[in-house]
């Protein structure tokens, strides 16, 4: 354990936000202070650009020591044993395994809390980046299970809930698409991602004419017809290169595309001749690993700002699809309180509310599209609550999403003090918001 001495002595730098990229193949970390211009994505070899770190974790054997990225695929080899080698770690997530190592089990949310830590250690040592005022994770496809794990994590290694996040990368695209000069995004903006796992098309769009703004995204996936395994030979990167070029003449005919983003570790075999020529005709075009982790940078940067990005809606995966509103009445007047705003993580949406039921044996919602061109009502059927005499039943209405498309609606019966005793009988329904603005 470090004194306090020898602590007060270390420069640690005041970290903004951390943003931490986890995928099966490579993660990556970066962060940045108030003082920076953009985020500094960490190298794992001081001086170099080596971002990637391969997500891949080896256990010495007896032992408590564990390695990651590089060092772990070096002390397998050296060691010339495979079976201490963890691999694919959200997929052990998703699919809640567990691993048995030196008779002892690990589950995947311990193995993965020992990669995070691990990645932590390493701004810390390299970059003297102890602890970050916000942090943000993303991932390529969110879903509860990844975020409730990186959540209960990031908690158990001293972040307080309010400072973590979890985005998609569709989310961090659009961070970081819209951190860059204005020039860049001022028509639509796309990204193609070409990992082992994947080969992605992502275009972003903002409508202008409506206030405020709306930024949606449009995605498609290509990993049927593009795969790192088609790079093998000359020819095989020829056929590629010719799927790719159909694919951008495909997508962007009469479309006006400014700026074209290419990450991944597929876009360095150097088999987009063709195909490159036609994305760099009237159209900025940049490559590089770092994408996705300073876009969630940028995330923890806004919060650390308190910059709600107010001017945009935001309309992608992860993001809520809908305004949802309680009708109520207001000194004689209907108006709508908000429970729910469009564009919210849907992982931090929702909202709850108390109130006494005025001669009505339901409750309404109203759920309005962010473009405000549909809007819709919904009821609630109250009449599973006992009769009592107007005004004289309290109900507790609380909303919560499950993912950026459904949401649950609880009303609970609290009935009215000493006067009617609440009877705990609770209505739960579950909405899909795609089915409701049909």
């Amino acid at each position: 354990m470090e004194s306090k001495e020898v602590r007060n002595n270390l420069n640690y730098i005041d970290a903004c936000g951390i943003g931490i990229d986890l995928a099966n193949d490579y993660s990556q970390i970066s962060y940045v202070t108030k003082d920076m211009n953009e985020p500094k994505s960490i190298s794992t070899i001081p001086g170099e650009s080596k971002y990637l770190i391969p997500t891949i974790m080896y256990k010495v054997k007896n032992s408590d020591d564990w390695y990651i990225g590089d060092q772990a695929k070096l002390k397998s080899f050296e060691d010339d044993d495979e079976h201490y080698t963890v691999r694919k770690l959200l997929e052990l997530i998703y699919a809640g395994k567990e691993l048995y190592l030196d008779d002892t089990k690990y589950t995947a949310k311990a193995l993965l809390k020992i990669f995070i830590k691990k990645l932590l250690d390493e701004a810390k040592r390299l970059e003297n980046v102890e602890k970050a005022r916000y942090i943000s994770v993303t991932v390529e496809k969110s879903n509860r299970i990844i975020i409730d794990t990186i959540y209960e994590i990031l908690e158990e290694l001293g972040y307080e809930k309010a400072q973590i996040r979890v985005l998609s990368h569709t989310e961090s695209f659009i961070y970081y698409a819209i951190n860059q000069k204005k020039e860049l995004w001022m028509n639509d903006v796309v990204v193609f991602d070409f990992n082992w796992d994947h080969f992605s098309y992502r275009k972003l769009s903002i409508a202008r004419n409506k206030k405020p703004s709306v930024i949606s995204i449009v995605e498609k996936d290509f990993s049927d017809d593009i795969t790192m395994s088609n790079l093998e030979t000359d020819r095989d990167k020829r056929n590629t290169d010719e799927k790719f070029l159909n694919i951008i003449k495909e997508e962007f005919y009469k479309q006006i595309i400014s700026t074209v983003f290419l990450t991944g570790v597929g876009f360095y075999t150097d088999f987009a001749e063709n195909s490159l020529v036609e994305l760099c005709s009237k159209r900025r075009v940049f490559k590089g690993h770092n994408l996705f982790v300073k876009g969630a940078c940028y995330d923890a940067l806004l919060r650390y700002n308190d910059n709600k990005l107010n001017e945009f809606v935001i309309q992608c995966e992860g993001r809520t699809r809908a305004n949802v509103g309680l009708m109520i009445n207001n000194g004689g007047h209907n108006s709508a309180i908000s429970l729910s705003t469009a564009g919210s993580s849907w992982y931090e949406a929702g909202a709850r509310a108390e109130c006494i039921l005025d001669d009505v044996k339901c409750i309404q919602l109203v759920v309005t599209s962010p473009y405000g061109d549909c809007i819709r009502n919904v009821k609630v059927d109250l009449s599973e609550f006992p009769d009592r005499p107007n005004k004289t039943t309290r109900v507790s209405i609380s909303m919560s999403f499950r993912d950026d498309n459904t949401f649950d609606v609880v009303v609970e019966d609290l009935g009215f003090g000493d006067f009617y005793k609440g009877t705990n009988i609770t209505i739960k329904n579950t909405y899909s918001v795609d089915e409701i603005l049909v």
